[in-house]
C-alpha cells in the first residue's frame, strides 16, 4: 500500500510537489483568518426583564408591577421557571425549558418583548419599562474607562453617552454597555418647625399614596420641570387663607446624586465611568481590537482638556499572546 502511494507520488511529481506547498499555504491563511476570542460563545438560556417606578417603596412594587410582569412572562409556555427580585425596582428572571432548541432561543425572546409591551400600558403612570435583557452572559472584549479632572459625573455622562455613540458604528460591535453612571434626584429638605408654623402638612407638597378600604390609590404630582429653580418657584397653598407661599420658602431644594451610589465605578482611585464593548461571534478579536485603538485615539484627540480614556481590560492583547504562545 505504502509502494503505491511512494510510486503515486514519483510518477505525477508535480501534482505532488503542488499538494506540499498548497497544504502549508491554506494552513496559514486558515490560521490568519481565524476567529480569535479568548471566551467561547455560550448559549444564554435566561433573560432579565426590569422596571421601576420611583417613588414607590417595596410592597407597592410588588403588588403594582412585578406580580403583574410575572403573570404575563407565566404566559409564554417555552418559559419553564420564573423568579423575580423586588427592592427599589422589580428584576424578574425567565428561564427557557430544556426542550426548546438554541436555535429557538431568539424567538422565545422576541416573543418576551412582545408581552411586555402587551402589560406596559397595565403598569401604573410612569413606570420605566419594562425592559428585556437577554445578553446579559455576553463577554466584554474590552473595557474603556473614563475618567477627568474636575469635572464632574454628570458631565463625564454626557461625554460617555458622545464616546458610546461614536463606536456604535466599529464594525464588528455587537453591543455597548455603560457602567458608573449615577442617577441625580431633586430633594426636597423639609424642616418641620417651618411647616407647623405655616400650618402646612407634608402631603401638600410631594405626592404619595393613599390606602381606601384595602385599594392602593396611588397619587402622582404633574407637571414638567427644566430646573432647580422651576421647582422652586411651585406656589403652595397656606392651609386656612387665600394666600399662595413659594416652595423655596418653605424647603430647601436641591439636585443632587443617589446617596448612597449605585454600584460606583473607580479606575486608579479615581471616580470614572466604564464602556464595556462586545463583539459578534466570529469576529477576530485582535483585528478588532487594531481597529478599536484607532478609534479611540481619534476620539480622543477631540475631547475637551482634563479627560483621559484608558483600557481597563484589553482582552485582543491576551488573545495575541495564546495565539503566539501557541505557534
Amino acid at each position: 500500500m505504502f509502494g503505491k502511494i511512494t510510486e503515486f507520488a514519483i510518477t505525477l511529481n508535480r501534482i505532488t510537489i503542488l499538494v506540499l506547498i498548497g497544504i502549508p499555504i491554506l494552513g496559514l491563511l486558515v490560521f490568519l483568518d481565524y476567529p480569535r476570542q479568548e471566551d467561547p460563545s455560550i448559549e444564554i438560556r435566561q433573560a432579565i426583564v426590569t422596571a421601576s417606578l420611583p417613588g414607590l417603596d417595596a410592597r407597592q412594587v410588588e403588588d403594582l408591577i412585578t406580580r403583574k410582569i410575572e403573570e404575563k412572562i407565566r404566559e409564554i409556555g417555552e418559559v419553564e421557571d420564573v423568579w423575580s427580585t423586588t427592592k427599589d425596582g422589580s428584576i424578574i428572571h425567565a428561564e427557557v425549558a430544556d426542550w426548546v432548541g438554541g436555535a429557538e432561543i431568539p424567538a422565545v425572546w422576541q416573543t418576551l418583548r412582545n408581552h411586555m409591551s402587551d402589560v406596559a400600558p397595565e403598569l401604573p403612570a410612569g413606570t420605566l419599562g419594562p425592559f428585556v435583557n437577554d445578553r446579559f452572559g455576553l463577554t466584554a472584549v474590552a473595557t474603556i474607562a473614563l475618567w477627568s479632572d474636575g469635572f464632574s459625573l454628570e458631565e463625564m455622562r454626557r461625554v460617555a453617552r458622545d464616546v458610546r455613540r461614536q463606536l456604535d458604528g466599529l464594525r464588528g460591535v455587537e453591543t455597548i454597555e455603560v457602567f458608573g453612571v449615577q442617577p441625580e434626584r431633586v430633594f426636597l429638605d423639609v424642616s418641620n418647625a417651618r411647616l407647623a408654623s405655616l400650618g402646612i402638612q407634608p402631603n401638600v407638597i410631594v405626592g404619595g399614596m393613599i390606602d381606601a378600604e384595602g385599594r392602593n390609590i396611588i397619587i402622582e404630582p404633574s407637571g414638567t420641570f427644566r430646573d432647580v429653580e422651576e421647582i422652586e418657584e411651585v406656589l403652595i397653598p397656606i392651609p386656612g387663607t387665600q394666600k399662595t407661599i413659594p416652595l423655596k420658602d418653605v424647603v430647601q431644594v436641591r439636585r443632587d446624586y443617589v446617596d448612597p451610589a449605585e454600584r460606583p465605578v473607580f479606575y486608579n482611585g479615581r471616580p470614572a465611568i466604564v464602556i464595556s464593548i462586545s463583539i459578534l461571534d466570529g469576529i477576530n478579536a485582535v483585528e478588532f481590537g487594531e481597529r478599536l485603538t484607532q478609534r479611540l485615539k481619534a476620539i480622543e484627540q477631540t475631547l475637551p482638556v482634563g479627560y483621559v480614556l484608558d483600557y481597563a481590560t484589553f482582552q485582543p492583547s491576551l488573545v495575541q499572546r495564546a495565539v503566539n504562545g501557541a505557534v
